[in-house]
């Protein structure tokens, strides 16, 4: 989260912002030893805290491999 000093309304506003950014791939194979295909993605995040600990997710992620789009909505976080 972005913290600041909280002079004026925007500053208020700002406080209760943060963002994600995230990489990763999966492997998939008929078994862990046997590896068929590797799935890369990335992704970008905005947190939007409602109350201490309880945040509102907007995240974009790109599979790279279909070149798709997934948008997701949630309450909770991941971790």
């Amino acid at each position: 989260m972005l913290k600041t000093d909280k002079s004026n309304w925007f500053k208020k506003i700002v406080n209760h912002l943060g963002f994600a950014a995230w990489g990763g791939c999966g492997f998939m194979g008929p078994n862990p030893g046997k590896i068929e295909g590797v799935l890369p993605n990335a992704g970008l995040g905005l947190r939007i805290e409602v109350q201490p600990r309880m945040n509102i997710r907007f995240d974009i992620g790109r599979n790279m491999i279909n070149k798709q789009n997934l948008f997701y909505f949630n309450m909770t976080e991941a971790f």
